[in-house]
């Protein structure tokens, strides 16, 4: 892969230099980048060669900068829609379908189990939360009803998970607002 395929999808001669200096110091793409001295009329020329199935890997990783979008949109464009096209081609490979966990190592079901599990609690607590009415309103039912599911739902979180709903808690409600909250 030298010169003539960056300029074939349209790559200037810096974004050719950069991609080859990319190639030679990523340690996965170096691993299929190969320099070949070549004879031509002008003498002998060095080319970096890309083993042809690390060039759809190598697409993937091109990085798709404001510039290249101002100053080539049309490459953009193409780069964009390869890149999702790859992003889905991984995550078919990789990321498991309902109840397809089992071509995954235990560890990893264990894994996508347990995320899976996150997911389900985090959208339980932000129904949850979506319900909670004012919480200067004065019902003191409503406030234990909605208390009482935030804590079963809170029981059913490991220790970390429940830390970093407290962290994002903290981050993301008003202060006078927890200090109510915590006064109930």
């Amino acid at each position: 892969m030298d010169l003539w395929v960056c300029e074939g999808i349209g790559l200037s001669e810096g974004q050719s230099k950069s991609e080859r200096l990319k190639i030679q110091k990523e340690k996965v793409l170096a691993k299929g980048g190969r320099n070949f001295v070549l004879p031509t009329k002008g003498g002998n020329q060095e080319a970096l060669c890309l083993q042809l199935d690390f060039v759809p890997l190598w697409l993937a990783k091109i990085s798709i900068t404001p510039t290249m979008e101002q100053e080539t949109p049309e490459l953009a464009a193409r780069l964009m829609k390869y890149q999702l096209k790859a992003k889905d081609v991984l995550a078919a490979a990789f990321v498991p379908t309902a109840g397809g966990y089992t071509k995954f190592s235990k560890e990893l079901q264990a894994i996508f189990m347990l995320d899976n599990r996150t997911v389900q609690h985090e959208q339980r607590i932000a129904a949850l939360a979506d319900t909670l009415e004012d919480p200067k309103a004065e019902d003191p039912f409503r406030r234990a009803e909605l208390r009482a599911a935030l804590e079963r739902a809170l029981a059913d979180l490991s220790g970390e998970q429940r830390h970093a709903l407290y962290c994002r808690y903290w981050l993301e409600v008003p202060a006078d607002s927890r200090a109510h909250n915590a006064a109930l």
